[in-house]
């Protein structure tokens, strides 16, 4: 099983069952040591058929440009003290693309390439950076998706092993076929 932490710069008021407390002021950067990138945004446009270029702008300012300003912010201090992590959730679209969603899908690929990239900057400094691409997780962004659902509070449980050792780690939950794919964290 896994644990849920929940932090607030008042510990005491993590009330949520099964939760545990922790303490985090995220104007005390000398205790950072976790970056975890979790912004996006769909706007659920085609690459050809949107009557203007506005949605692929918008999801590209958040999906890609606000991570690059996000790690470009907090690398100094992770660096300043002795190296920490980042994590960047992105989406299994990260893969492929539906015509649908089709600038999501080009944003989050270009961020998993950008990743890659930071991934190799910050090593010297110790700091450990991975992409999570989730599958389907019961939000808006998901809303009209026919198919099984993680749910928000529900933590993925380990059960497979990596594709490519020490590189990647699949977390899968039940459910038939493809869709059972939840989480790839990559490390390579």
């Amino acid at each position: 099983m896994a644990t849920v932490y929940g932090a607030a710069r008042q510990p005491a008021q993590v009330t949520e069952p099964g939760v545990t407390p922790v303490a985090l002021d995220i104007t005390d950067t000398e205790r950072v040591s976790l970056l975890v990138n979790n912004a996006g945004m769909m706007k659920a446009s085609t690459f050809i058929g949107a009557p203007s270029l506005d949605a692929a702008r918008a999801e590209l300012e958040t999906n890609y440009f606000g991570t690059l300003r996000m790690c470009r912010a907090f690398a100094p201090v992770l660096a300043a003290n002795g190296g920490g992590a980042v994590v960047n959730m992105f989406s299994i679209t990260s893969f492929y693309t539906n015509p649908f969603n089709a600038f999501y899908g080009a944003s989050k690929a270009a961020a998993w390439s950008l990743t890659n990239g930071i991934r190799l900057e910050l090593h010297h400094e110790g700091t450990l950076v991975v992409a999570v691409h989730a599958g389907f997780i019961d939000t808006d962004m998901a809303a009209l998706v026919d198919a099984p659902k993680m749910s928000r509070n529900q933590s993925p449980g380990r059960s497979s092993t990596p594709s490519r050792p020490g590189r990647s780690r699949y977390w899968r939950t039940n459910g038939p076929g493809p869709s059972r794919l939840r989480y790839l964290a990559t490390t390579s």
